[in-house]
């Protein structure tokens, strides 16, 4: 018993019926009008399948971007704040600072946060799973790293008057006042008489009779140590 279903086309059928819709006469096909309407039919389909592939492997191979780039700097630190786009192709990120590694914080979907607190080379790397690499570098300038210094030293009335600077640049932090001490050198009594006038910019003090240390830092922690000796006279 033949279980053949009757109601399947075969594949003459199939090709009489599509014969009028590619602009062939539905007659018997021969040969050469079979191959016309088959390639008729499957080239122009093949050829959009080719160019999806194409179109595919082209944004696969296409590297992530860094966007909304801002940096925000002070004396003390630099922030950047950014965006990456292409998400999907994204595998990982690395933020480096003269080679050393920072943290790498996530705010939001594709925006990302890092901190930097000393100067030096910043080096992003955004790096998707096809193995393409994005870089992006930044000069990070602004971090206060040099001790405040004595513009000034005079004797007068008495009174010895060392007047301190951190200087007037866009990333100097300034003197920190409350860690201005004046001590004798060895055992690091304080000298009697001390006075800091922050306004004027100087400390001063009673003209010792042994050597002083004068100590102070900047706002960003930067430090000064200052030692005086009395001059010795000749006997």
């Amino acid at each position: 018993m033949n279980n053949t279903d009757k109601s399947s086309p075969s594949g003459d059928e199939l090709l009489q019926e599509l014969m009028p819709r590619l602009g062939l006469e539905a007659t018997a096909p021969k040969e050469r009008y079979k191959n016309q309407a088959w390639a008729r039919y499957y080239v122009p389909r093949v050829l959009i399948c080719c160019l999806a592939a194409l179109a595919a492997a082209f944004l696969l191979l296409l590297p992530v971007r860094f966007t909304d780039v801002r940096l925000t700097e002070t004396f003390d630190r630099a922030e950047l704040e950014f965006q990456i786009e292409r998400l999907p192709l994204f595998e990982s990120l690395t933020a480096t600072l003269d080679g050393r590694p920072l943290t790498v914080t996530t705010l939001d979907r594709g925006l990302y946060h890092v901190e930097a607190d000393k100067n030096g080379e910043l080096t992003l790397v955004a790096r998707t799973f096809t193995g393409r690499s994005t870089e992006l570098s930044l000069t990070v300038g602004c971090i206060d790293n040099e001790p405040p210094f004595v513009g000034e030293e005079r004797l007068s009335g008495g009174y010895m008057y060392i007047y301190i600077s951190d200087g007037d640049g866009a990333n100097c932090s300034g003197v920190n006042w409350d860690s201005v001490r004046t001590m004798f050198v060895g055992g690091g009594k304080p000298v009697e008489g001390a006075e800091i006038d922050e306004s004027a910019g100087y400390v001063r003090f009673p003209f010792p009779d042994a050597s002083v240390r004068v100590y102070a830092e900047d706002n960003n922690g930067n430090p000064l140590s200052l030692r005086l000796d009395r001059p010795q006279t000749g006997g």
